[in-house]
C-alpha cells in the first residue's frame, strides 16, 4: 500500500523541502510495515540536514535502548547533543508519541518533527491494532491500521524529552567546539547510540 503521508517540509528550501520529505515518508513507512506489525515500538530516531552545504542529508543517529521514565528521557535528549555534534542547520525527528509519554490525543501515532533553530513543526500519524485472526501458535494475529495523518502544527506540544532534544541541539550548535563534537560521537558509538555520518569529517 503506497504512503498516506502528504506531510510537506513546513518552512524549508524546496529542494531541502523535497529530500526532508522523502526520509520522513521512508521513516514511516518502515515503521508500519517491518516495526510496528512485529510487536516492537518505532526507536526515536534524528536525520540532521545542511541547508548550505553540498551534502543535504548529513547524518542519521538512532537512539540507544531505554527504560521507560527518566531513562528515556536522558536517551533521547542526549540526541541532541549528538545532532550537534554532527553538525547541521535542520533536523528531522521521529517516535512513537505514546512510548515517550507525548502530549497529543492522537496516540499512539508515529511523529515527525522538522525543526530549525528559531521553530519546530510537528504531523502525527495516528494508527490503532486490530485482531485479524490467529497465529499457528494460538497467538492473536494483530494488524496495524494508519489513521489519517494530522495537519502539520509549528510549534506544537512535545514530549518533555523531544523538547530537551531541541534545548541541547540549538545550545551546543551555538558553541560548537569540533574536538568536543568528536568526543561526543564517540562516547554516543560506545553507549549504543548508532551514528551514520553521511559526510565524515576528519
Amino acid at each position: 500500500m503506497g504512503s498516506m503521508l502528504e506531510y510537506v517540509a513546513y518552512n524549508m528550501p524546496s529542494e531541502l523541502g523535497a529530500t526532508m520529505r522523502v526520509t520522513a515518508i521512508a521513516a514511516m513507512d518502515n515503521a508500519f510495515v517491518e516495526v510496528l506489525p512485529r510487536g516492537f515500538t518505532p526507536i526515536p530516531q534524528v536525520f540532521v540536514f545542511d541547508r548550505v552545504g553540498e551534502q543535504q542529508l548529513v547524518g542519521h543517529i538512532i537512539c540507544r535502548r531505554y527504560e521507560r521514565g527518566a531513562d528515556a528521557i536522558q536517551a533521547v535528549a542526549h540526541l541532541g547533543r549528538i545532532a550537534a555534534a554532527v553538525a547541521g542547520t535542520d533536523l528531522l525527528v521521529t517516535w512513537e508519541e505514546a512510548d515517550l509519554e507525548g502530549p497529543s490525543p492522537a496516540a499512539p501515532a508515529f511523529a515527525i518533527l522538522e525543526a530549525a533553530f528559531d521553530y519546530h513543526a510537528l504531523t502525527l500519524v495516528p494508527f490503532y491494532r486490530r485482531v485479524v485472526g490467529r497465529e499457528a501458535d494460538g497467538q492473536n494475529k494483530i494488524k496495524v491500521v494508519r489513521d489519517q495523518p494530522t495537519d502539520t502544527y509549528e510549534g506544537a506540544a512535545l514530549p518533555s524529552s523531544v523538547d530537551s532534544l531541541l534545548h541541547l541541539w540549538r545550545t551546543c550548535l551555538s558553541a560548537y567546539d569540533w574536538n568536543y563534537s568528536r568526543q561526543v560521537l564517540a562516547n554516543a558509538a560506545q553507549t549504543g547510540y548508532e551514528i551514520a555520518l553521511c559526510n565524515p569529517a576528519g
